[in-house]
């Protein structure tokens, strides 16, 4: 699988609004010719398998799109800035006017790209847990929400 052809997409209000590159420390140049393909490829497929099966208003989903453009679900995620939102910002999605054409954010120059981390792989809501502060406050949610009846805190 190319990492390149792997894109997170936010829904709101059942309304997909904005896509962006899964893979943040690469710059892929052939992505800004495809991007008009890749709107339609992925708005398609999200009305078409997604909107009316999923019971969620607001969600993250994960795609992959093969070189004959077919699109793959890889994966859903919360809406919530617990998941990675990648190269938009947890404000401005948020405060996003979905009314407005779907977007889809991709690095335009090398030196757009972001710097690898070392947790890559890791789930985004643990990288926080790095501070003793941080591992209380994430003990204390846990206890509180019992995770889901999980009797492991």
């Amino acid at each position: 699988l190319s990492p390149a052809m792997e894109f997170r997409c936010f829904v709101k209000e059942k309304k997909l609004f904005a896509i962006s590159q899964l893979d943040a420390t690469s710059y892929y140049s052939f992505l800004m010719e495809m991007r008009p393909c890749l709107i339609e490829s992925i708005g398609h497929f999200y009305s078409n398998q997604i909107r009316d099966n999923f019971p969620e208003e607001s969600f993250i989903f994960d795609v992959y799109i093969t070189p004959k453009k077919k699109v793959f679900l890889v994966d859903f995620n919360p809406f919530e800035d617990s998941t990675n939102s990648l190269l938009y910002s947890w404000e401005e999605l948020y405060q996003w006017n979905i009314d407005q054409p779907i977007e889809l954010r991709i690095f335009e120059s090398k030196a757009c790209i972001q710097p690898k981390i070392s947790v890559l792989g890791v789930p985004h809501d643990l990288v926080d847990v790095s501070s003793a502060k941080a591992i209380e406050e994430f003990v204390e949610l846990a206890r509180s929400e019992n995770l889901g009846g999980s009797r492991f805190v």
